[in-house]
């Protein structure tokens, strides 16, 4: 059960998540679903621009997948900027939102701060 909350939080009080290396199944991927669900960005690292990886390590395959899959938007040293630009437009997005939304034990939307 503290999992559950944990990976709820840290992908909540988070503008975007950044999974660096995931297995398409895993702890990790459930973040990435909350991120998805509470309406964060997601980026991934391109791994194509990082010199000798290891592409066939399972531990990079979830990445693989989410960029593949058009889920995460990859990004590199020369994406730094649009990237930070991304994590300002959604915290302005988020500041104007009305109302906010958690999980119950149940893993049921519950609606707050209305």
């Amino acid at each position: 059960m503290g999992c559950f909350y944990q990976r709820i939080l840290q992908s909540g009080l988070s503008l975007g998540v950044f999974p660096i290396e995931t297995d398409v199944v895993g702890g990790t991927m459930h973040t990435v679903q909350y991120s998805q669900d509470q309406n964060r960005l997601l980026f991934c690292p391109d791994l194509d621009k990082i010199p000798n990886y290891p592409m066939e390590a399972q531990a990079c395959q979830g990445v693989l997948k989410l960029i593949k899959d058009k889920i995460a938007v990859p990004y590199s040293k020369n994406t730094y900027e649009q990237v930070i630009k991304d994590l300002n437009n959604k915290l302005i997005e988020l500041s104007q939102d009305q109302s906010s939304t958690i999980y119950s034990k149940d893993n049921k939307n519950m609606e707050i701060f209305k």
